[in-house]
């Protein structure tokens, strides 16, 4: 399910990059006189359009998503239509959230390429609203759960033990997906940062450019999870 999910979630993002892609190409070479054409762009700035209109799009499909699952729980049903409805707004919900994360992290990627790279000023701003608007729809998105299922009391994302209070909440059941899906990202992100490692290692040796600084602070996070890990199940 969660497969289908991102690959609807990017499918979106990448029609929307096709077609912004479109109309950038006709207007910088219809009959106005400009002789720019998208081939003569630079890498980054054709970059960074590609995370605007992912961060952007993925931006839009969460807060359909929001407005879908908000209309959805004024719906009255029963019986099997009600077990139906909560399957799907539960399906609703995790793909609203991936949206938001990702695109959360798209328009971080889209900040962090305008302010180092020599990009119009004007995308600063765009790159930064987009930064605040989509962790915006984070915490609004976390909140619909409450409208999910109105009859949990669910803890406010501004809680500072959001985390533990939601797993106590939760039963047996949850708690062993929440678990299953939790143990393979960790599993994943410590296996994606030992390759970003490698790969800054060569970077470094076949560039010249030094990825030091990147390569340390990918070893001190993976070091602290670890860390954190064993000396939690430690304690049990």
């Amino acid at each position: 399910m969660m497969t289908k999910a991102v690959g609807k979630i990017f499918l979106g993002a990448m029609v929307g990059a096709v077609f912004a892609y479109i109309v950038m190409y006709f207007s910088m070479n219809s009959s106005s006189g400009l002789s720019i054409s998208w081939g003569s762009l630079n890498l980054p700035f054709q970059m960074m359009i590609l995370l605007l209109v992912i961060s952007g799009s993925l931006t839009i499909f969460n807060a359909v998503t929001c407005v879908n699952i908000i209309k959805k729980s004024k719906i009255q049903v029963t019986g099997d239509e009600e077990d139906e409805l909560a399957e799907l707004q539960d399906k609703r919900y995790g793909d609203g959230m991936l949206a938001a994360n990702i695109a959360m992290y798209t328009s971080i990627g889209l900040l962090a390429l305008v302010s180092i790279t020599d990009q119009p000023n004007t995308f600063i701003f765009i790159s930064l609203g987009l930064a605040l608007v989509s962790l915006s729809m984070m915490f609004i998105t976390a909140e619909l759960a409450k409208v999910i299922d109105p009859n949990r009391e669910y803890p406010s994302v501004n809680d500072k033990q959001y985390a533990e209070k939601l797993m106590e909440m939760s039963d047996d059941g949850e708690r062993h997906i929440m678990l299953q899906g939790l143990f393979k990202a960790f599993t994943s992100i410590n296996m994606l940062l030992f390759f970003a490692v490698l790969a800054l290692i060569a970077y470094s040796v076949i560039s010249g450019v030094s990825q030091l600084a990147g390569i340390f602070l990918i070893l001190l996070i993976l070091i602290f999870t670890n860390a954190k890990y064993m000396l939690s199940i430690r304690k049990k």
